[in-house]
């Protein structure tokens, strides 16, 4: 009869894109994946493996710095990097979305096999917002609550109050608003 150690299930039921190797410093993309998130894909993985088997005893791969709430619903965006001179190994072509920096300056964060290649993709935001139970406008949205927003209800020196007292001009071609200040 076949049996197993039940840490090994975690394999099963929480596949990885990515599969450590401590030993080496290594860490690589499965070969099925061609899009990684560097926040989900690697980094929350990573604490994921380190639970597993004897894994706590290789040094940190990565580390991160950012999410620090700066006010008005918005968080500073993340920037993560691979410690203790790990390296992420690609051979095949990837998608890669985040921002990830190697502390080893000297060293290369990625090495490309034959065959590999990496896109990458980071966002040039300063800021994250959480957006988890927020609802997101369109403009259409928008657009049908100032048209449906009387303007006589603000006052005459604010921008609406202004709008209540515009004239239409009428040209050859177009209507041409003038308010009247």
């Amino acid at each position: 009869m076949w049996t197993t150690s039940i840490s090994f299930w975690d394999d099963f039921l929480d596949p990885l894109k990515v599969t450590f190797d401590g030993e080496n410093k290594l860490i690589y993309i499965n070969d099925y994946y061609s899009t990684i998130n560097v926040k989900i894909d690697v980094y929350s993985a990573f604490k994921r493996w380190l639970k597993r088997r004897q894994n706590t005893s290789f040094p940190i791969a990565l580390r991160s710095i950012g999410g620090d709430v700066v006010g008005g619903g918005l968080y500073a965006g993340d920037i993560y990097f691979l410690t203790n001179n790990y390296q992420i190994v690609i051979n095949h072509p990837v998608a890669v979305s985040g921002v990830l920096y190697s502390d080893n300056v000297n060293l290369s964060t990625y090495i490309i096999q034959s065959g590999g290649g990496v896109t990458s993709t980071v966002s040039n935001l300063a800021y994250a917002y959480n957006t988890i139970g927020a609802t997101v406008p369109t403009a259409t949205d928008i657009a049908n609550q100032v048209w449906s927003t009387d303007p006589s209800v603000y006052g005459t020196s604010s921008a609406a109050g202004k709008l209540n007292k515009v004239d239409t001009i009428k040209t050859t071609t177009d209507n041409i608003f003038a308010l009247n200040a």
